[in-house]
């Protein structure tokens, strides 16, 4: 069963007031610390979803190198400020072209989403396919990353606005999926304005 990471960095970092993806945290930008654990996972292709001029000088050089960039693919959208709906749809559109079962889908500004994490939620998916998708809560709320398999993928096709995973998950899903509950906050970590960013600094 193929599964394909649909990696979320098109985003415009209004509230932080800067690219969030290129702030260092301890020596490597933000938004390469979560593509690094997805490449070192078991999905077989990561599709990182990105503005239409963005020059990737977020990615540390080392993903560059052909152990890891055989197995990511830059998606450039091909309108700019869709919201996220529209980069979700982006890669669902190349996925469903590489006949991906499920995506897992993740967020460049989560940097402590880990490997195992992300395998966590494969296998899951590998054990029981007949799920809908397979979902992270933490203090009662549903976080990304998320695993959907393709039988979802209609319904994210009709995602509109800034309108992400999250809000779906959140109610509108009555189809049958699992939830795990996990204790360990930081892997749901996300940066989006200085005082988060501020927070993580030693």
């Amino acid at each position: 069963m193929k599964v394909l990471g649909i990696y979320l960095a098109a985003g415009d970092s209004r509230r932080m007031g800067t690219n969030k993806l290129l702030m260092d945290i301890r020596g490597i930008p933000l938004g390469s610390l979560a593509l690094k654990a997805a490449l070192e996972s078991s999905i077989q292709q990561v599709l990182v979803i990105t503005k239409r001029d963005d020059r990737l000088s977020w990615i540390t050089p080392h993903l560059f190198l052909s152990n890891y960039c055989e197995k990511w693919t830059p998606v450039q959208l091909k309108k700019s400020n869709q919201g996220q709906a529209y980069s979700i749809i982006s890669g669902l559109n190349v996925a469903l072209d590489l006949r991906a079962d499920a995506v897992l889908l993740q967020l460049a500004d989560q940097p402590f989403v880990t490997t195992t994490l992300i395998n966590f939620l494969i296998r899951a998916f590998r054990r029981d396919p007949s799920q809908s998708f397979f979902a992270c809560k933490y203090q009662g709320v549903l976080r990304p990353p998320v695993l959907f398999t393709k039988k979802i993928f209609p319904r994210l096709m009709g995602l509109q606005g800034d309108k992400g995973a999250r809000n779906l998950l959140n109610g509108e899903f009555k189809e049958k999926g699992k939830v795990f509950d996990f204790d360990n906050g930081d892997y749901f970590l996300d940066v989006d304005t200085m005082d988060d960013y501020l927070k993580l600094k030693p």
